[in-house]
């Protein structure tokens, strides 16, 4: 077994009682979400991303989401905040100092789920997703998570801002007698600023690595118009 001598370890140890304990210090705390009032407006730009993370060229679009209301029920939630984009609309569960919830409005709730957004208690969560049997007989295995990754500094067009980032992942496996195994991987990042109540970048990523398919979207916050 390889191992350090004996003088590498004091050095390591030397070099460690040295650092200079402030850049150790904490990133400071985004603090509390303040809710975007009804007519509040932001606007993306939204393009599609390779599985590099670099942008595609000629796939730039703007979207623009509006606060609807900020006191509707759904889902078995209350008191929830409703954003349009177009024919797209999304929920958010505000909670003073805890995790907020997240869902997006779906004719097939099914499928759909509360996402958590674990802003306070910055535990992951594990969705319990039972194995499911597709009509051409495959078997489906599913782990879903939500998580927090940590807090940072971001830049984006419209100013910069002290967000958290969180992570929705979701791994699938697909099993047939009749072909080999096949894993997808979902996953969504929000980069949420407490400051102004959304999250000023997003990030999705489709991946089949067996299968060599790979869909990607970005969007970043380029304006916004508070009421």
């Amino acid at each position: 077994m390889n191992s350090f001598p004996f003088p590498i370890i004091l050095l390591v140890a030397a070099v460690t009682v040295g650092c200079d304990e402030s850049a150790t210090e904490p990133h400071p705390d985004p603090g509390p979400s303040i809710p975007p009032k009804v007519g509040s407006t932001f606007a993306y730009r939204e393009y599609d991303i390779d599985s590099t993370g670099l942008e595609i060229a000629g796939t730039s679009r703007t979207i623009v989401a509006t606060v609807v209301t900020t006191d509707t029920s759904a889902y078995n939630r209350t008191g929830l905040t409703l954003f349009r984009e177009a024919d797209l609309g999304y929920l958010v569960q505000y909670n003073a100092g805890g995790d907020h919830y997240f869902r997006v409005v779906s004719d097939d709730s099914a499928t759909a789920r509360w996402l958590t957004w674990p802003f306070a208690s910055r535990k992951t969560t594990f969705v319990d997703v039972p194995k499911d049997t597709l009509p051409d007989g495959r078997i489906v295995t599913t782990v879903e998570q939500d998580m927090h990754v940590g807090a940072k500094w971001l830049t984006t067009p419209s100013g910069t801002f002290n967000v958290h980032e969180v992570r929705a992942e979701a791994i699938r496996i697909y099993i047939s007698d009749s072909a080999a195994a096949v894993t997808t991987v979902n996953t969504r990042t929000w980069w949420f600023a407490p400051s102004i109540g959304i999250p000023v970048k997003v990030q999705s990523q489709y991946r089949a690595p067996s299968e060599r398919r790979f869909n990607g979207m970005e969007r970043v916050l380029v304006s916004y118009a508070l009421r």
